[in-house]
């Protein structure tokens, strides 16, 4: 056991963690860039407009991740093994 020993129980869960950060990291780059394509599309004008919409897109999918998501991926299964709390 390393130093995150107080943290997960296994190499298995934190090799699992750290796939999950680098996941979401992917997608929230993967959103910069959506914004930046879309930026580029239009009018100078309408802009903040495009900005905007992109921001409330990622709080959007960040609570609904909250809601639903999170009980998928890491809740307590139970005798399910499916979907958890």
């Amino acid at each position: 056991m390393g130093a995150y020993s107080k943290f997960v129980n296994s190499d298995k869960e934190a090799i699992d963690t750290i796939w999950v950060v680098v996941a979401t990291a992917m997608i929230f780059f993967m959103q910069t860039g959506f914004t930046l394509i879309e930026n580029g599309s239009v009018r100078q004008k309408n802009s903040n407009a495009i900005l905007i919409k992109n921001m409330f897109d990622t709080l959007y999918g960040a609570i609904g991740f909250w809601l639903v998501g999170f009980g998928i991926v890491v809740g307590d299964h139970g005798d399910t093994r499916f979907i958890g709390l």
